[in-house]
């Protein structure tokens, strides 16, 4: 995936049919970080799980939103159109963001699937199945993150 054209408020980037195909699977997984990752306070007491109830009932609800805005900005008949080479797809800032919110979470959540590894020291060995796409997940989440960052970053220069 490339940034091919920034005007404004808007990227259009070029990709192929293989890379969308992986980027709209990976986006189906999300939600992936579990709402009980999620804490108001690492001591909680019985005045504070009302309020922890309340946080993941409100994380819940976001994620329900920002899921039914990817999946409807995603699927939209007009979102990839055929170019020469590859397909083409325009994005506004603020849906970038929306994208970069559901690939953090995939990208945390397959780590947290991992156990939580410290890749600076030594990013253990997948053995399992599961493990091994989670970190595939998790690698190609950070893949995407990095293209959508980069193209705003870029941009704003």
């Amino acid at each position: 995936m490339i940034l091919l054209k920034a005007d404004g408020d808007r990227y259009q980037f070029g990709m192929s049919l293989a890379e969308k195909t992986v980027l709209l699977a990976l986006l189906e997984r999300y939600p992936m970080i579990p709402l009980s990752y999620y804490k108001l306070s690492k001591n909680l007491g019985s005045d504070k799980e009302d309020d922890q109830a309340m946080l993941e009932e409100a994380m819940s609800s976001r994620r329900s939103l920002l899921k039914k805005r990817v999946t409807q900005l995603m699927h939209g008949e007009s979102r990839f159109h055929q170019g020469q080479n590859q397909l083409r797809a325009t994005f506004t800032r603020e849906e970038i963001e929306w994208l970069l919110q559901v690939l953090n979470d995939i990208r945390v959540g397959n780590w947290i699937r991992l156990g939580c590894p410290d890749c600076e020291i030594r990013m253990p060995v997948p053995t399992s199945r599961e493990e091994k796409i989670a970190l595939a997940e998790m690698e190609l989440a950070a893949h995407f993150e990095c293209m959508f960052l980069e193209a705003v970053d870029g941009h704003m220069k």
